[in-house]
C-alpha cells in the first residue's frame, strides 16, 4: 500500500476512546445508567451536549430515578427567621442533615439567600415539597409575588396573583407536589370572603391560571390555616382544641374531616410543637408543659381512622449531656418561662433505625435517633428569643426541608 493510502487509513481509524464514546452515545439505556450516577451540576452542564441529552435529562422519569429519589432523605433544613433585617435578601440559616460536617465546621449550604429573581420586596420561603420551594415576596404587600423555584436546577416560575391578593384575604398558600403521582405540582390558596367563610383556589402550571374550587365554606375558629401540610394528596390543617379538623383533597376538590389526637386530661388545648410530613408519613408532636423532656410523636393512619403513638421520647440522656436545656429563663413581661428546646423536624429514614428528631437547644442543633436514643450535634446555632417565641407559637412554617431534585417547574 502506498504511504499516502496508509496515512489515510490510519487517519480514518477510530481510537478506542472514540469507539467507546460512540457506543455509549448510541445506546440510550447505557447512557442513562451513566448519567444517573452523576451529580446535579454535571447533569445541568450536559444538557447542552445535544437535544437528545437535553430531552433525556429533562424527562420526569429520569428525575424520579436520579439518586433513587423515592428513598432519598433531606440534605438539610432551612430556617426562616421571624425578625426582619434591613436587607430584604437576608441570609438563611441552614442545618445540614447529610453528615458532611468536617472537623466541627458547618457544612456549606447549597445557597445562602434567595436571589433568583430581582424582587424589590425580597423573597421568603413559604413551603417546600420534593425539592421544589414555594416562595413569595418577603414583605407583606398587596402586590407581592409568588414563585415556584427549584434551587438545584435554578429554574423558577412566577405565578399570577390569586384573586385574593389583599393582605387580609389570604389565609394560607401551599405547594402540593407528589412526583410519584404526577409530574405537575399545584398551588392551593385559602382566602377569607368575610363572615367566617373561606374559599379555595388552585393554580396549575398546565393551565397557568387560578381556578376557584367549589363553594365557600365555614371553618372552626381554632383551625390553623397557617400550618397547612401537604400529605396523601391533600392539604391538612391542625386544630388546637377540637376532636376533628379539616383537610382538602386536591384531586377531588373537596373538604373532609380528619381526626385529631385526644387532648390530655387536665389540658384545655392541644399544645403541639410540630406538625409535618416526612417520607410519606404525617406526624404531630405534642408537649405537656413548657419544661417536659418526655413527649409523644403521633402518626396518622393513611385511611384517617386514627392517630397512634409512633414514638415515645425521653430526652433525659440529652439533658445529662447538655444541662443548659433545663435552665429556667423567666420572662418578667409575659410572666411565663421560655421553652428551652424546639422540635425542628421529624425525619423518617429509609429504615426505622435511621429515623430521627431534629432539635434546637440553646446554641446548637442536635439529631436524636428515635430507635437507639443516641444523639449528635449537627451544628451551632444561636436564635434570638423573638425567633424562639415565633417558632413556638407558629410551629413548622418557618422550617423547610432541602432536597436535591431535577424536577421541572
Amino acid at each position: 500500500m502506498a504511504p499516502s493510502k496508509r496515512r489515510r487509513a490510519s487517519h480514518n481509524q477510530k481510537s478506542p476512546e472514540q469507539s467507546s464514546a460512540t457506543v455509549v452515545s448510541g445506546n440510550e439505556d447505557l447512557l442513562t445508567e451513566i448519567l444517573l450516577r452523576l451529580p446535579a451540576q454535571s447533569l445541568l452542564r450536559f444538557k447542552a451536549v445535544s437535544k437528545n441529552w437535553l430531552s433525556l435529562i429533562s424527562d420526569h422519569r429520569f428525575s424520579l430515578h436520579w439518586k433513587n429519589f423515592k428513598s432519598v432523605s433531606p440534605n438539610g433544613l432551612f430556617l426562616r427567621r421571624y425578625s426582619r433585617p434591613k436587607n430584604p435578601n437576608y441570609k438563611l440559616e441552614y442545618v445540614p442533615l447529610d453528615g458532611k460536617q468536617q472537623q466541627g465546621k458547618r457544612s456549606r449550604p447549597p445557597f445562602r439567600s434567595l436571589s433568583f429573581v430581582d424582587d424589590p420586596l425580597g423573597i421568603k420561603i413559604l413551603q417546600s415539597s420534593h425539592g421544589l420551594l414555594l416562595c413569595s415576596s418577603r414583605v407583606d404587600h398587596p402586590k407581592r409575588n409568588y414563585y415556584v423555584y427549584n434551587p438545584t436546577t435554578k429554574q423558577f416560575r412566577t405565578l399570577p396573583r390569586p384573586t385574593a391578593c389583599s393582605l387580609r384575604e389570604v389565609c394560607g398558600i401551599y405547594l402540593a407536589f407528589d412526583p410519584f403521582q404526577s409530574k405537575h405540582y399545584k398551588v392551593v390558596c385559602v382566602s377569607s370572603v368575610g363572615s367566617g367563610r373561606y374559599r379555595i383556589e388552585i393554580y396549575s402550571p398546565e393551565t397557568g391560571t387560578w381556578v376557584t374550587c367549589g363553594d365557600s365554606f365555614n371553618a372552626p375558629l381554632d383551625l390553623s390555616f397557617r400550618n397547612g401540610v401537604f400529605w396523601n394528596g391533600a392539604i391538612h390543617w391542625p386544630s388546637c382544641w377540637s376532636e376533628t379538623s379539616l383537610c382538602f383533597d386536591i384531586n377531588r376538590g373537596s373538604l373532609r374531616t380528619m381526626p385529631m389526637p385526644p387532648i390530655q386530661s387536665g389540658q384545655s388545648i392541644r399544645t403541639y410543637r410540630f406538625f409535618g410530613e416526612s417520607r410519606g408519613h404525617l406526624h404531630l408532636v405534642e408537649f405537656f408543659g413548657y419544661f417536659t423532656i418526655q413527649f409523644d410523636v403521633f402518626e396518622l393512619e393513611r385511611d384517617y381512622s386514627k392517630w397512634f403513638i409512633k414514638y415515645r421520647v425521653d430526652l433525659d440522656v440529652v439533658t445529662t449531656a447538655f444541662p443548659e436545656v433545663l435552665r429556667i429563663q423567666p420572662d418578667p413581661l409575659l410572666h411565663r418561662h421560655h421553652c428551652v428546646f424546639l422540635v425542628f423536624s421529624v425525619v423518617r429514614g429509609e429504615t426505622e433505625n435511621e429515623s430521627s428528631l431534629v432539635l434546637y437547644m440553646p446554641g446548637k442543633v442536635i439529631s436524636y435517633n428515635l430507635k437507639d436514643k443516641k444523639f449528635k450535634k449537627l451544628c451551632n446555632l444561636v436564635l434570638r428569643q423573638s425567633d424562639v417565641d415565633n417558632l413556638v407559637w407558629h410551629r413548622s412554617p418557618y422550617i423547610h426541608q432541602h432536597i436535591e431534585s431535577l424536577f421541572c417547574v
